[in-house]
């Protein structure tokens, strides 16, 4: 998940916070992203079929917290096929808006990502994805799409490898030029195999791990899932929320004490006991940190304020919540 918008770290005295003082205060802030444009880049390789299906069914989870979060979209498709006769990052179709009513927007969306089993088998994903954002496309035939104040995501759907000549990170770099090298303007997520063990005998001939499409997304703070799951509507969702830029992980300033750790939403503190969030390490840019996480369903709510109010630790999560 991405990092939080807001950090804030100092001490607060008992008179602010009962008869505790600790030596750290986080605070974050739920804000999802006014305005994103979506570049979905789909393999369209002659084993893609039944993904493609799959994945224009579930256009209502993929919107779920596009509309809870009320986020100004735009979605836009791009085949990752990269001969000429392709039309390499020529976006498919008409893009997909909040302006259109529910039912015109799901038989677009079900249009526009099934893009067919007719393209090259070597899968260039990036570099179409690119392709599609850059001169000549970008003020050409994808006019429109991408939106100076908008976030930009990539999703990368594809049950092979992606063979683009040039390295993940300099993909990434271009993306993030593209949005003037923001932090936390672009992000990439990815449903590819994730492991080959859990597709069906019958497609494995014709799949392969997306090891580049899996580094992109930990690299950018997106999502990868495996596109062998039967069920897409959670995995889809998923993406929702990774897209929207809402977070169930928020990461902490320094390695608490886990014994100090409170957690409170617009004041209130949140109990550890019931679940709701817990304590976990996690590698972030090669960097180990503490962080805070929700379930999607306990996640805070928008625009609300979550703050984390502890003492300086070894960080030991076996400590966590009277462990």
């Amino acid at each position: 998940m991405p990092l939080p918008f807001w950090l804030l770290t100092g001490a607060l005295g008992c008179s602010d916070y009962g008869y505790h003082e600790y030596e750290h205060v986080d605070v974050w802030y739920q804000t999802p992203a006014d305005y994103v444009d979506v570049l979905l880049v789909v393999d369209n390789s002659d084993s893609m079929e039944p993904y493609q299906e799959r994945l224009g069914t579930e256009f209502v989870s993929f919107l779920t917290y596009f509309v809870e979060a009320d986020v100004d979209y735009q979605i836009g498709v791009v085949t990752t096929g990269y001969l000429e006769t392709e039309e390499p990052g020529v976006i498919q179709g008409e893009l997909v808006t909040p302006a259109l009513q529910t039912d015109a927007a799901e038989a677009l969306f079900d249009e526009i990502v099934n893009v067919g089993t007719d393209g090259s088998g070597v899968e260039m994903g990036f570099a179409a994805g690119l392709e599609a954002l850059s001169e000549p496309l970008v003020t050409g035939a994808n006019s429109g799409f991408l939106r100076e104040d908008a976030y930009l995501s990539l999703i990368f759907v594809s049950d092979e490898e992606d063979s683009s000549p040039m390295g993940v990170a300099e993909y990434l770099q271009a993306f993030n030029a593209i949005k003037g090298n923001e932090r936390g303007r672009v992000n990439t997520s990815a449903l590819t195999v994730t492991d080959m063990d859990l597709c069906d005998p019958e497609m494995v001939e014709k799949s392969s791990v997306g090891e580049r499409y899996i580094d992109s997304a930990r690299m950018s703070d997106g999502i990868y899932r495996n596109i062998c799951e039967e069920d897409f509507e959670v995995i889809v969702t998923d993406l929702s929320l990774s897209t929207s830029r809402l977070n169930t992980t928020f990461y902490l300033s320094d390695l608490p004490d886990p014994r100090s750790l409170i957690v409170k939403i617009e004041g209130e503190e949140y109990p550890c006991e019931d679940g709701a969030w817990w304590f976990e390490r996690q590698s972030v840019d090669g960097e180990d940190l503490g962080a805070i996480v929700f379930s999607e369903s306990t996640m805070p709510a928008i625009y609300t304020k979550i703050s984390a109010h502890y003492n300086s630790g070894s960080g030991d999560v076996a400590l966590f919540c009277g462990g």
